[in-house]
């Protein structure tokens, strides 16, 4: 009788074996199964068919940090404000400086502006007088309420301011003094230039006679014997003031 057997076999392998023991005529057999080595085969098995968690974690913590930046980037889109650029033209014959916020031009510029409403200032230069703003919104004053809707040019003319030259010929040795006074300006008594104002008012100018002399008579823009004349001055202007001499004179 064969002695008695106790194999140890792993719980997973006892289906393929048993027929086999049949066949070879085993008689009694003490089959016990064991555990370790079915517990190691089911752990190696774990061990190999878990996956790798490592890539999913990688590429949702990508995703995330996408769409995090993409937040980010709208969020400052959205805070940042609409701008566009703004370029200063200058033009006519004459010199100036235009200013505004973040903006201090004396010749042409380009300057990057907010989107809405923007005030400009056009300052003419000495000898020089403001003309006109080509531009969306502005008016015939010095100061341009701008309309800024994309990028826009602003065009500022001014023009050399006409000069008025006055010219005061007294007789020879004269015995009193002879001036013609200009409103607004210092009197002229020998040969006096004044700038006049662009689209202003003409000057009135007055003769005026002191003692042995008496004015005589205006040329040039001015003509007649009246002390007042009043010239227009559209450019360069020149006007004469010729005085003579009195006698009989109470001072002679």
């Amino acid at each position: 009788m064969h002695a008695k057997y106790r194999p140890a076999i792993a719980r997973h392998a006892l289906p393929l074996l048993l027929p086999l023991l049949v066949i070879a005529g085993c008689g009694s057999i003490d089959i016990s199964v064991d555990a370790t080595a079915d517990d190691s085969g089911a752990h190696d098995a774990t061990t190999h068919d878990t996956p790798n968690d490592t890539p999913t974690d990688d590429a949702e913590t990508d995703a995330e940090t996408d769409a995090e930046t993409d937040a980010e980037t709208d969020a400052v889109a959205i805070d940042a404000p609409a701008t566009a650029p703004l370029t200063i033209a200058f033009g006519g014959t004459g010199g100036g400086r235009v200013t505004g916020p973040g903006i201090d031009c004396t010749s042409a510029c380009t300057v990057t502006v907010p989107l809405g409403g923007l005030a400009l200032l056009a300052t003419s230069a000495t000898g020089s007088g403001f003309v006109q703003w080509t531009a969306p919104g502005c008016g015939a004053g010095a100061t341009c309420n701008l309309v800024v809707a994309g990028a826009t040019t602003a065009t500022v003319t001014f023009a050399d301011l006409p000069t008025l030259r006055v010219r005061v010929v007294l007789p020879t040795n004269p015995i009193g003094s002879g001036s013609v006074d200009v409103v607004g300006q210092p009197s002229c008594d020998t040969s006096c230039s004044y700038d006049v104002a662009l689209g202003g008012a003409a000057p009135m100018l007055t003769a005026t006679a002191t003692d042995c002399v008496a004015f005589d008579h205006w040329s040039g823009a001015c003509a007649g014997i009246a002390r007042t004349c009043t010239p227009q001055v559209n450019s360069d202007t020149i006007v004469t003031a010729s005085f003579r001499a009195v006698s009989p004179c109470a001072n002679q």
